[in-house]
């Protein structure tokens, strides 16, 4: 693994990507994650959102969407900075409408 000044992890490289001379990148703005993208296989990759200054729901600053191969995931918090609502878009090629679900 390699790291950054701030000791975030950068890149990790497996024994099967040693032989391609690959590796999975960890990209973080201000510290904090926003994406992990794998070499051999994209549609693993995941990307995270956090919520801008001033956002409603608490969300400023947190982490606000999940994104991957499976769908998406969107996080609303309480004034204690605690998940009241999780929204769950499960993404689907048998039909023209994904799949929803709220916690």
């Amino acid at each position: 693994m390699t790291y950054d000044l701030v000791g975030n992890v950068v890149s990790k490289v497996t024994s099967n990507l040693r032989a391609e001379n690959k590796a999975i990148r960890y990209d973080y703005e201000f510290s904090r994650l926003k994406s992990i993208t794998y070499p051999n296989f994209p549609g693993n990759n995941v990307t995270y959102v956090y919520g801008e200054p001033g956002a409603p729901f608490n969300r400023a600053g947190r982490l606000v969407l999940v994104t991957d191969q499976s769908g998406q995931e969107e996080y609303f918090y309480g004034p204690l900075g605690e998940v009241v609502k999780e929204i769950k878009t499960v993404a689907s090629d048998t039909g023209p409408q994904p799949e929803v679900y709220t916690t």
